[in-house]
């Protein structure tokens, strides 16, 4: 049952931010959310496909449950309002192409983020930095959806740039006349309906409907009734958690059974520690692709420090570190000019 409380002011604001509480994209996440886990498998809730052409549905919020990253990572009270499950994912990782929830938005360590970076600065061509990136942790976002056209519910699952972005763009164009701030359309009682349409396309001969992003807009409509909000579910209980030994052996080739288990609160961060001089396995494979690239043994010292002297007035860490010390911090995770300072190292 929704409890009705304001909406979570750090939901609107990572939401409407394009790092939110990371970095991301979109693909299929099938790995990483089970909705058969939510609300012990009673939601009723089916997966949300938009209509070919025209589309008008409702977002319906939900109280943030312990799970949620928000909750986690303490930018959030559980219990508090907000409008959708908000993650990032690490997709199609080792040969089995298996998808992992990153560690990293949880403030712990992230194998497959360590990967990355590591993949990144030993990549030599385009086409190896774009395997590295792909490798990135990517943005999706789940809602609770009510179909307007048909009447019924469902949980959507869309990367956050191919729904969520466009939305915001459209509320900033339109203020609140009583706050004169963007409206919020995800709000149960002064939100919007919001509408948009699609058209055919195909991608590696999969056809889809594609929502054309010209096409969205915001409707006035009635705070949401209690008959609506029945269908509220905390989404974050379907999430599939997986710890860093599964995802280093996913990078080693060997298959992975994701498990669904609540991910550790931390309540202060942990003093950082100097590295290990053993390789792990995640490590092994980084040394192995740079020795490749520049045809010499394989070594994984660290590398030197970029002088930060030379870095420009636009090439300096907003958080205060130096500049090419990329993923040396937690901090890294949100940063906007990551690749600049992965560049100049």
């Amino acid at each position: 049952m929704f409890n009705k409380k304001p909406m979570s002011q750090t939901a609107l604001n990572l939401g409407r931010d394009e790092n939110g509480n990371a970095n991301g994209g979109a693909a299929n996440y099938k790995s990483t959310f089970d909705i058969s886990k939510v609300a012990d498998g009673k939601s009723g809730l089916e997966k949300y496909k938009p209509h070919l052409g025209e589309n008008k549905i409702d977002i319906i919020p939900f109280n943030a449950g312990p799970n949620h990253p928000f909750v986690v990572t303490g930018q959030c009270e559980e219990g508090e309002t907000v409008y959708s499950l908000d993650y990032y994912v690490h997709k199609g990782i080792g040969p089995a192409k298996q998808d992992f929830v990153c560690l990293k938005q949880y403030g712990q360590h992230c194998p497959l983020c360590d990967e990355s970076y590591r993949l990144y600065k030993a990549a030599v061509t385009k086409e190896e930095k774009d395997a590295a990136t792909a490798v990135r942790n990517k943005r999706r976002c789940i809602y609770i959806v009510h179909d307007l056209l048909d009447g019924k519910y469902y949980y959507y699952d869309v990367a956050w740039f191919s729904f969520e972005k466009l939305v915001n763009s459209r509320a900033s164009l339109r203020n609140d006349p009583t706050t004169g701030a963007p409206v919020n359309p995800f709000d149960w009682e002064t939100g919007k309906t919001i509408c948009f349409l699609t058209k055919k396309d195909k991608f590696q001969g999969t056809e889809f409907n594609k929502i054309d992003e010209g096409s969205f807009d915001l409707i006035d409509r009635a705070p949401l009734s209690d008959e609506v909000l029945n269908h509220s579910v905390d989404l974050s209980a379907g999430l599939i958690m997986n710890t860093e030994d599964e995802m280093d052996a996913a990078l080693c080739g060997k298959p992975v059974v994701s498990q669904n288990k609540p991910v550790e609160q931390k309540s202060e961060p942990e003093p950082q520690k100097e590295p290990e001089k053993v390789q792990t396995p995640t490590e092994n494979l980084a040394s192995q692709a740079m020795a490749a690239a520049q045809n010499t043994e394989p070594s994984f010292d660290n590398m030197k420090t970029a002088d930060t002297s030379a870095a420009t007035s636009c090439d300096k860490c907003p958080f205060g570190h130096n500049w090419g010390e990329a993923d040396g911090h937690d901090e890294c995770s949100t940063c906007k000019i990551w690749d600049k300072c992965v560049e100049a190292q």
